[in-house]
């Protein structure tokens, strides 16, 4: 979906299942690149069980014109446990450049270089070179839910680890342990995030802008005397589950908060100056400013503050209302996990009233036929045959 800044819709693409990674291609004027996924059927994939599609396709918003530039399908395999469902699609695609493409294969935990004109691999990283199974999530069907993928200007590629609360970095012989922002369990740095922006030392770095997704925050890291220290984190009471945060070459942050449905544009002030609602997306790009945060500088270069959720102060433009906040205060008196898993299985039309609606008509029919059964005072006996007694 393309929206202009007075929230007018331009473009809507809606053919796949799942939409994942958006990025504008550098030379190629107004093309984007974004990765897809959708389901297909036993009888469609030739297979015994469902499958997933994965496509890495281009749109050119000027004539619309579609094309797919390779597509990979992984068939599910039977959960071997009851609650165990398998994750098999590519969270997101890295263009390096006109052949090859960068891969975060949640499917097969690893991260790897594709060419698509031959469909080989020319390099990867698994991702159990480096971790212990026992960790993360259940292995092998959603064991690091790998989500994240990029190759710095460096040559190393960064990659974010969901299950392992980790983001890490790559060099071609493998992980640079040193270099490793966060840690497993360890939900006070980073807890299952996504989308890390890597901002350079050219532009005040090194440092990473995250989602914080299960934090509901935020948040930018800054590499100092060889560890990662806190630089800046920004959170409202309104904020559930952002996934994906981009500097942008004006300072302003754009901030995609999936489960409270809206985009939002962040000022140096921390003030919210442009609001798009919009159900569960997953991340979003403010076209003419190049790929993700590559315009952008660092916070602690920019010296913006740190902003909590007593202290933001929004604009007249985007200034919630009353109702407006009521959906993060109830969704406050759960867990956050909890709120999220929820939000993220339910079709993207429904949000919090939606659902607080749905719950309210099936306690009513639950306590309705409870008094019905009091007030009828009918009397079931097991007999052969079977009595009602009033």
């Amino acid at each position: 979906m393309v929206v202009g800044a007075d929230n007018t819709e331009y473009y809507k693409h809606t053919e796949h299942d799942s939409y994942w990674d958006v990025d504008p291609v550098s030379d190629k004027k107004s093309t984007l690149l974004f990765g897809a996924s959708e389901t297909l059927s036993p009888s469609e994939c030739k297979s015994v069980t469902s499958c997933r599609k994965n496509l890495i396709r281009t749109v050119n918003l000027t004539t619309g014109e579609v094309k797919t530039l390779y597509s990979r399908t992984y068939p599910w395999r039977p959960p071997r446990r009851i609650g165990r469902t398998e994750t098999v699609q590519w969270h997101d695609v890295d263009r390096v450049n006109e052949t090859h493409y960068l891969v975060a294969d949640i499917a097969r935990d690893n991260v790897h270089l594709l060419n698509i004109e031959t469909g080989t691999i020319v390099w990867k990283w698994r991702a159990e070179q480096s971790f212990p199974r026992n960790g993360g999530g259940a292995y092998p069907y959603d064991w690091t839910h790998i989500n994240d993928v990029e190759l710095l200007d460096d040559g190393r590629i960064m990659a974010s680890l969901r299950n392992q609360d980790q983001v890490v970095f790559l060099n071609r012989s493998g992980l640079e342990e040193s270099w490793t922002l966060g840690g497993e369990d360890e939900f006070e740095t980073i807890y299952e995030q996504h989308n890390p922006d890597y901002i350079p030392t050219k532009m005040g770095g090194p440092a990473v802008i995250v989602a914080d997704s299960e934090n509901n925050r935020i948040v930018e890291f800054q590499r100092s005397e060889g560890e990662w220290v806190e630089s800046w984190t920004w959170q409202d009471r309104t904020m559930s589950w952002p996934r994906d945060a981009d500097r942008l070459p004006n300072g302003n942050t754009l901030v995609t908060d999936t489960a409270a449905g809206r985009v939002i544009d962040l000022n140096t002030d921390g003030e919210i100056v442009w609001s798009y609602e919009i159900q569960m997306a997953y991340e979003a790009e403010r076209l003419g400013t190049g790929d993700e945060s590559a315009g952008g500088e660092s916070a602690a270069a920019l010296g913006l503050p740190s902003r909590e959720p007593g202290d933001v102060v929004d604009t007249e433009q985007a200034k919630p209302s009353l109702v407006s906040r009521i959906p993060g205060m109830i969704t406050s008196l759960f867990p956050n996990k909890l709120v999220h898993g929820v939000m993220f299985l339910l079709p993207g039309w429904v949000g919090v009233y939606e659902l607080l609606g749905a719950m309210l008509c099936v306690g009513s029919l639950f306590t309705w036929g409870i008094l019905e059964i009091r007030w009828r005072s009918v009397e079931i006996q097991f007999r052969n045959p079977i009595q009602f007694n009033r």
